[in-house]
C-alpha cells in the first residue's frame, strides 16, 4: 500500500524574498508524484486554518512541514509549543513529533548529510504550525506521522533541488518502516 505523503512549505517573508521551504517542496513534488505540496501563509491563523483543510481534503499518512531559517544544515524539530495567537484552539501547551527520529538520523548520516534534531522549534509561524499539526494529529488519530523540518536559505550549497533531495531521504527513512511493518504484519496473519 503506498502512503499518502504531504510536504509544505511557507511563502516568504521578511527579507526573504523567495522562500527555501516552498521551493524544495515543490520540487520534492515534482521529483516524485506521490507527493502532495501546499504553501502555507506566514499568518499563525490563516497557516493554522489552511493546514487543517489540506489535511481534511488530502487525508496524508505522513506530513513533513518545513520551513526556512537562518541555519547552516538541516534541522529536524522534535516537539512544538502552542502560540498565545492560537489561544481560542484547544490542545496541550507542547506537543511531540511523531517521526522515527533515530531511523532518518542514521539514514542521512549514511549519506553523509548533515542534520540535527533541534527542541526549539522557534516560536514564530513555523512552531505555530507544527503545533497544529500535531494537535490535529492528537484529535483525528492521523497523520500517522509528523515531523517539522526547518532547511536553510537558498545558496549555492542549498539549491531547491538538493533541499527537496534531503526532503525526499528524510521521507524514505519513514515509508521504508513502513513497508516493513506492512510485510511483517502481512507475514503475521
Amino acid at each position: 500500500m503506498k502512503s499518502k505523503i504531504l510536504v509544505t512549505g511557507f511563502e516568504p517573508f521578511e527579507s526573504y524574498k523567495i522562500n527555501s521551504s516552498w521551493e524544495a517542496a515543490k520540487e520534492a513534488s515534482k521529483l516524485r508524484n506521490a507527493i502532495n505540496a501546499v504553501l502555507l501563509p506566514v499568518d499563525y491563523e490563516e497557516a493554522h486554518n489552511q493546514l487543517e483543510s489540506s489535511l481534511n481534503k488530502l487525508k496524508p499518512d505522513i506530513l513533513l512541514l518545513c520551513g526556512l531559517a537562518p541555519i547552516s544544515a538541516l534541522k529536524l524539530e522534535l516537539l512544538a509549543r502552542k502560540p498565545n495567537e492560537l489561544s481560542s484552539v484547544k490542545g496541550y501547551p507542547r506537543r511531540h513529533g511523531k517521526w522515527p527520529w533515530n531511523q532518518t538520523i542514521c539514514r542521512l548520516r549514511n549519506k553523509n548529510i548533515t542534520v540535527s534534531l533541534s527542541s526549539d522549534a522557534g516560536q514564530y509561524v513555523c512552531e505555530s504550525t507544527y503545533w497544529s499539526a500535531l494537535n490535529y494529529r492528537n484529535k483525528n488519530k492521523f497523520p500517522r506521522y509528523v515531523a517539522f523540518l526547518h532547511v536553510p536559505p537558498l545558496s549555492d550549497i542549498w539549491t531547491a533541488k538538493i533541499l527537496a533531495k534531503e526532503i525526499l531521504e528524510i521521507l524514505d527513512a519513514v515509508t521504508e518502516g513502513l513497508v516493513g511493518e506492512n510485510t511483517h504484519n502481512e507475514s503475521a496473519n
